[in-house]
């Protein structure tokens, strides 16, 4: 049996599968039909049949919202119980891992009526890590490689990166020194089912129009956000 599986490998498509689901280890998010789906049909026919269903691996139990929220390659979400909320506009880099019930929002209550939403950018650089059971709440910017220790509140930005925070309310209790930070790069590079080479149809499809005010190029290398 393990010989059938080595030869598949030869074959392409079983080769990116073999390596995807190695790096996305989470057994309730990956869907081997919507893996398969999102291979082989072209980009142009799933952004007219599969308009509402998300390009990211996502745990059953996790909620996860497309629309103002962009997902950059080699990111991990798929972990149970992580929720965003894209009532403004998120913003999650490249090579992001957030663990189990993750909470990150971009919109608020108004203080004096609570029917009235408050719109606000949510930004996470590439590299960053953030641990189970952390809150980051609307309005936030973490630069690059910011680790969020477990059950942390986030209520400010920390647009620097390069540090370890934690608490309620989160704050830096060490810096790292950035030369020494090994920023990984995948074999084969996906934004969520997809390849990063199909992504930019996806892309053109439902983010081209997708503008953040806070300088994106300040906390990621994302080739569709960074403008150096």
């Amino acid at each position: 049996m393990n010989f059938i599986k080595r030869s598949l490998t030869i074959i392409p498509i079983f080769r990116r599968l073999r390596y995807f689901r190695r790096r996305n280890n989470e057994p309730h998010a990956i869907s081997l039909i919507k893996y398969l789906l999102f291979d082989i049909i072209p980009v142009k026919v799933l952004v007219k049949f599969f308009s509402s269903v998300s390009y990211m691996p996502v745990d059953r139990y996790s909620s996860l919202i497309r629309g103002n929220i962009f997902i950059g390659k080699g990111t991990r979400i798929q972990r149970s119980g992580c929720y965003i909320q894209g009532r403004g506009k998120v913003f999650i880099g490249d090579y992001v891992d957030l663990a189990s019930n993750v909470v990150v929002i971009s919109g608020n209550h108004d203080l004096y009526n609570q029917d009235l939403g408050v719109e606000k950018e949510t930004i996470i650089g590439d590299h960053c890590w953030i641990a189970s059971n952390v809150s980051i709440l609307a309005g936030v910017v973490l630069g690059p490689r910011t680790i969020v220790g477990a059950g942390s509140v986030v209520t400010k930005s920390f647009p620097d990166g390069y540090c370890v925070i934690a608490g309620n309310p989160a704050k830096i209790i060490k810096t790292l020194d950035p030369a020494l930070v090994v920023k990984v790069k995948d074999t084969h590079e996906y934004y969520g089912y997809l390849s990063k080479e199909k992504f930019k149809y996806w892309y053109n499809a439902y983010y081209k129009e997708m503008k953040f005010q806070y300088p994106l190029d300040l906390v990621t290398d994302n080739e569709f956000f960074n403008k150096k």
